[in-house]
């Protein structure tokens, strides 16, 4: 079982989409976990963009144009998903507890 799986109250959905530590992280297991895991949503959010751009007829050269707006709809999925008790980031970026 995943560190952050057992104490929901070390990470939270960040509004961007990543994975965020809430507080201090003290076990490097714990850090490497966020750390792997924002590695694996931020290929995620970039495959949405370029989807984005797929979609919208643009060159993949525009991708910086849209990230913010993958990451905005990957967060918001993620949001969707968050199991109750784990800590969500609102789009205006106050935090609450699902």
């Amino acid at each position: 079982t995943s560190p952050l799986r057992r104490n929901s109250w070390l990470g939270g959905e960040g509004n961007n989409g990543l994975l965020v530590a809430r507080g201090a992280i003290t076990d490097r297991r714990d850090q490497r976990t966020i750390d792997d895991e924002n590695a694996d949503r931020n290929i995620v959010i970039r495959g949405l963009a370029r989807a984005i751009l797929q979609a919208q007829g643009a060159s993949e050269s525009n991708l910086d144009q849209v990230l913010g707006k993958a990451a905005g709809t990957f967060a918001a999925l993620r949001r969707d998903r968050a199991a109750s008790g784990w800590w969500i980031q609102m789009p205006d970026g106050s935090w609450k507890k699902k």
